[in-house]
């Protein structure tokens, strides 16, 4: 008995170990971040505007040769939900794209830029409007959650799956066939 469960738990030690080695890739060198050169500011309804920015892999390594997206959509108060798609060229150094953006009516504009591992989210411009006294910069995007979240899953299972493996392979004190118990069978 005790040698068929220390061979389950040694084959559920190896599964995990296994899926470990596997999913590990999934999560490795899959995240960027996005650096604008600077936010738009006074930004007015049919007038062009430029905007560039950078993206690094992992927040080190320009990222040259990507086909990012500048998605802007407009949330009021006129025409709330209209969208508007600019594909971003690369210009100057590697890893840095530019965009040429007309926004068509006024008020505030959710946007994203979207790259190769998904969409980075940014601070909400006001077309329109002057700028506030004191803007914000954009911030740079974060590591997505899903893929902390993986991570650690992994690092937890492999960790439970080779205490388990460990505990099962541990020699044990043997049994000692006397005492009172003993005697009297």
């Amino acid at each position: 008995m005790r040698k068929r469960l220390v061979w389950q738990f040694s084959w559920i030690g190896a599964a995990l170990l296994a899926w470990q080695v596997a999913v590990a890739p999934v999560f490795a060198g899959g995240w960027s971040t996005v650096t604008l050169d600077s936010t738009p500011a006074n930004i007015q309804p049919g007038v062009p505007f430029p905007i560039g920015f950078m993206v690094r892999q992992h927040g080190q390594t320009p990222l040259a040769g990507l086909k990012p997206v500048v998605r802007l959509t407009s949330v009021g108060p006129k025409d709330a939900g209209k969208l508007v798609q600019v594909d971003a060229k690369d210009e100057g150094e590697a890893g840095h794209y530019a965009a040429q953006i007309t926004l068509p009516n006024a008020g505030e504009w959710t946007w994203l830029i979207d790259v190769f591992e998904g969409p980075h989210e940014l601070t909400p411009i006001q077309v329109g409007a002057a700028a506030p006294a004191a803007a914000k910069p954009a911030p740079a995007s974060a590591v997505p959650w899903i893929v902390l979240v993986g991570g650690l899953a992994v690092v937890a299972l492999g960790a439970g799956g080779g205490l388990v493996f460990a505990l099962a392979r541990r020699p044990r004190p043997a049994f000692r066939d006397s005492g009172p118990l003993a005697e009297s069978k």
